[in-house]
């Protein structure tokens, strides 16, 4: 049998920008499902919150059937009981886990929470804090009660909403504290920053924005700042992204903002000429780390087509578009739920959308930019229907590179389940009017990036031969299903005029097929990406009047 050998990493960069990349399928791959056992503690029984990060690790956050209703919840790292309710906490002193809130990590697997706190050593008016995890446990970044940096009066924090984290160790938090110069009211908004060292102990703070202070360019002071899940945003560049409203007139009151800069404010204009902001009160809205921005919105006018999505100032999505699925274009949307929109490095959204289908058990589903991930009364999972797709608040969470997306499915019999959705690597064999005698195929299975991919040649002519193996970011540009016929040699299928096109040396051929192993680099800019190979059998002793063999081309396309 033919060895497998290694060879240099695929040449692929500068072939990127030439190639194009193609409408890709995607693997639904279940997690954890409701029945599993968590050794110590129970069988999982409703799954309650979800994360994931560019390592691709899922964090899920799940109840149980334990018996103790103070420890029947579970935080689960890729399916390991990671934290549980009435775990003690570091500090503050005599203090457990009583419940969690959401799960925010960065590509480090560094993570931010807002627990809840039970235990003799907390009270009513400090059980609740803010931890981090930076591998070696759980660490207090503050705590309700504590003086909150930067407002007068000795303000401390009465609670806490939201907190995120991003890759630089800036935690953002938002709550509610009392500062009695602000002047709002005798409960006030506000986000601060706290800056970490790799011990997560803090270094220094920043106020990002209160009530009490208006925005850039607005006259009315904030009254109250948006505080859901998915309301806020913070990207490694340390913009925040945030919604709220002024003190003004309640006609004009909701704004918008990217570090305080206004993106949208009610009553203003619109991507949608002639309708203006009727409100923007509960937005959903992300932040990616370039910049990029997405956000919701309810316009003036026409009811059944109100519900904006806008990306960087540009209509994304609207109530009344039509599906824009092969076979359901005849159907329009009706809603985009209660779900996050998420928008990841490369642009991409992943939202949730229903649509008028008379059918509604077949009328929503989950979708990443055009493509439909995941639609109910459709979708299998082990070879059961998904009933319900969560186009909820924490119904599903993409990666920043847009590489690994989880979701929360409700399968028929009410059986929770937490899958994992990846891109499909996917091999074709290229058409052709002349078969050629040489067999070239991927045997490794679907090629994904940082990953190798096997390549073997066979079925050569020549007893021994020399192996080549081609690769293009092209097939033959002659416009019709033949490639290039070189008569004795074959019909080439690749672009082979192609300036990019590059050589790769396999090993020799002696009767067994020869494989080559080639690392793909870990990019995620090739996700979805097409690259064209053939394969060229050269007579190792020169006898055969005709010593060139092509085999078949394939059309590689990476997933993630």
């Amino acid at each position: 049998m033919q060895r497998q050998l290694r060879f240099a990493a695929l040449p692929i960069s500068s072939l990127l920008f030439a190639s194009p990349a193609l409408a890709q399928s995607f693997d639904v791959t279940q997690l954890s499902i409701k029945g599993d056992d968590i050794p110590g503690v129970g069988l999982l029984t409703r799954l309650d919150n979800l994360e994931t990060n560019n390592a691709k690790v899922a964090w899920s956050e799940w109840d149980t059937d334990n018996a103790d209703t103070d420890a029947d919840q579970v935080v689960l790292r890729d399916g390991v009981l990671y934290l549980r309710e009435g775990d003690a906490v570091p500090s503050p002193a005599n203090a457990v886990i009583d419940s969690f809130d959401s799960i925010q990590a960065n590509d480090a697997g560094d993570l931010s929470f807002n627990l809840f706190l039970g235990g003799t050593g907390v009270g009513t008016g400090t059980d609740s804090g803010i931890y981090v995890d930076f591998g070696a446990g759980l660490v207090l970044v503050t705590q309700e009660g504590d003086l909150v940096p930067g407002f007068a009066g000795g303000a401390t924090w009465q609670g806490f909403f939201e907190t995120r984290i991003n890759n630089a160790r800036q935690v953002l938090v938002i709550g509610t504290l009392d500062d009695p110069t602000i002047g709002t009211g005798t409960i006030d908004d506000a986000m601060v920053r706290y800056d970490l060292d790799a011990a997560g102990a803090v270094t220094s703070t920043t106020v990002v924005y209160s009530e009490g202070v208006p925005y850039i360019g607005g006259i009315d002071p904030i009254e109250t700042l948006e505080s859901g899940a998915h309301e806020l945003a913070f990207n490694d560049a340390g913009q925040v992204l945030f919604a709220g409203n002024t003190t003004g007139d309640a006609n004009f009151d909701d704004f918008i903002a990217i570090d305080g800069v206004p993106i949208a404010v009610e009553g203003g204009g619109t991507p949608i000429a002639g309708r203006s902001w009727s409100s923007l009160a509960s937005p959903e809205v992300d932040l990616n780390n370039s910049g990029s921005y997405i956000y919701s919105g309810t316009l003036d006018g026409d009811t059944a087509t109100d519900l904006l999505i806008v990306v960087d100032g540009a209509k994304f999505r609207q109530e009344g578009d039509a599906v824009p699925v092969v076979g359901l274009e005849a159907f329009s949307f009706t809603t985009f739920g209660s779900g996050p929109l998420l928008l990841n490095d490369m642009g991409e959204v992943l939202w949730y959308g229903d649509w008028d289908d008379a059918d509604t058990n077949i009328d929503s589903g989950l979708f990443l930019d055009d493509e439909l991930l995941v639609q109910e009364g459709v979708t299998t999972i082990g070879g059961i229907i998904v009933d319900t797709v969560r186009g909820v608040q924490d119904g599903y969470a993409m990666s920043d590179d847009g590489q690994s997306i989880l979701a929360e499915l409700i399968l028929v019999g009410n059986i929770d389940v937490l899958v994992e959705i990846t891109r499909s690597g996917e091999v074709t064999v290229l058409s052709s009017c002349v078969a050629n005698d040489g067999l070239l195929s991927v045997v490794s299975g679907g090629p994904k990036i940082g990953q190798n991919i096997d390549f073997a040649m066979d079925q050569s002519p020549y007893p021994v031969a020399l192996c080549s193996l081609y690769l293009s970011p092209g097939i033959w540009p002659g416009g019709g299903p033949c490639g290039l016929l070189f008569p004795g040699v074959g019909e080439v299928s690749i672009d082979i005029i192609s300036p990019a096109l590059t050589n790769l040396a396999m090993p020799l051929y002696a009767g067994a097929p020869s494989v080559g192993s080639f690392p793909v680099p870990a990019n995620p800019v090739l996700v979805g990406v097409t690259l064209f190979f053939q394969g060229l059998f050269v007579d190792a002793a020169l006898t055969d009047p005709e010593p060139l063999r092509l085999t078949n081309g394939l059309a590689v396309t990476f997933g993630s």
